[in-house]
Formats: structure tokens, sequence, C-alpha cells
């Protein structure tokens, strides 16, 4: 939230050299802004994902977990069947739906994931904590342990393309040092930890830094994870 101090571009001071910053500083832009419009489609789907997950509910025949895309076709091809003889079909039609929908915004997820994580490879290690795109076959908690990760992703996006958009207009075009600044005062890890720690566990962190040994040993089993969220 703080104007950046930005090292002193020396290229711009030069004729010949200063159309090669600026040029640079305006591909950095737009390689952002691209990965900030697929995040924000990802973030979309991922929203679509959760009311089909939410639609599938915990038990039936079209709960979550081992076979689920097997399942949702055998359950089109009973309720089919049903509906052939005039007969009102055993399984939710709702909870059908659901599963297709399901299983199309997954595919449709994991391409805008694949463009969004081009444009910023410091991305990648948050990236790190996810396993595969969620979908029907993940368990419940799985689903949505997976689902806060890739939000997590998007969120970096997001505040990378508002971050170099300012960097950029408030040193006459040029990116010089960008990056460092940004990983250093946002590291990717801050984003990972916050796929499954609570906004308020790190808002009191910082308010009461002294408390960072039991932060650690809940969130990071010993690890220093703290120094994450302290900027340390």
């Amino acid at each position: 939230t703080e104007a950046p101090k930005a090292p002193v571009d020396k290229r711009l001071m030069s004729n010949a050299t200063a159309p090669a910053a600026i040029e640079q500083g305006n591909t950095a832009v737009q390689d952002a802004r691209k990965g900030q419009q697929a995040a924000l489609q990802a973030s979309q789907q991922l929203q679509e994902m959760q009311h089909s997950l939410d639609t599938l509910g915990d038990s039936g025949f079209l709960a979550q977990g081992a076979g689920f895309p097997d399942r949702v076709h055998l359950a089109k091809v009973v309720n089919t069947t049903f509906q052939m003889m005039g007969i009102e079909p055993p399984i939710s039609v709702d909870q059908v739906a659901a599963g297709e929908d399901l299983n199309k915004v997954t595919t449709r997820l994991g391409f805008a994931l694949s463009q969004g994580l081009g444009s910023n490879n410091a991305a990648s290690i948050v990236d790190d904590s996810i396993s595969a795109v969620p979908g029907g076959a993940n368990s419940k908690a799985g689903a949505e342990r997976i689902i806060n990760a890739l939000e997590a992703i998007n969120r970096r996006q997001i505040d990378y393309y508002n971050f170099i958009t300012k960097w950029s207009g408030q040193n006459n075009g040029s990116v010089l040092g960008a990056d460092e600044y940004f990983n250093a005062h946002n590291p990717p890890e801050l984003y990972a930890l916050s796929a499954y720690v609570p906004m308020d566990a790190m808002n009191m962190l910082r308010t009461h830094p002294e408390y960072a040994p039991q932060f650690n040993q809940k969130y990071g089993k010993g690890r220093d994870v703290a120094k994450y969220v302290l900027g340390r």
C-alpha cells in the first residue's frame, strides 16, 4: 500500500536505451494483465465449482469421492432409462446436472490456471501446494483445501498486476527492480499459507509477534512460517 522506492534506471537517461527500458515495462504490464484476467476467470469458475460441489451434498450416489466421473455417467444412463419408461428419475436431476457441470468446469479451470501461471513464475511456489485441479473425485475436505490454494494463486496474480501497474506509472514506465521488490514484500509462501491458515490468525500474529513459536508449531509443524507473515 506504500509507494515503493525504486532504483534509478539509468537506461531512461539515454535516448538510445530509454525505448528498450520502456518497452520492457510495457511488456511486463501486459503480461501481468493477462495473468490478472486469467485469475479473475479462474476465480469465477471456482465459485461455479463450489456451487456444484454444494449441490452434490455429503452423501448419496453422487457424493464426492473416487469414481465420480463414472458415477455421473451411470446416473445419466439410469435417469434417461427411467424417463424413457415414463417413470420419475431415481437420482436427483439437479445433482446429475451439478456433476456434469463440475466435470466441465474442472477442464476449463485447468486451462485458465495454465494461462495465469505462465505470466508470473513466482506463483509456481504456491502451485507446489496443489496436487491437482479440484473435482468430484476429491473428498470434500480435499476439494476445499485445493480450492483455497487456487484462490491464493489468483489473489497473487491480481495483486501483482495492481503492483506492477503502479510501479511502472511511478517510475516513468520502467519496471527495473519491480519483481525483486514485490517478491520481498509479498512472498509466494505467504499466499500459500493463506490456503489453510485463517486470516484472523495471521492478523493476530502481526499484532502479537511474540506468538510466533506457537504459530509455527500449529501451522508450520515446527517450520518457521511466521517469518512470511511478519516479513522478517
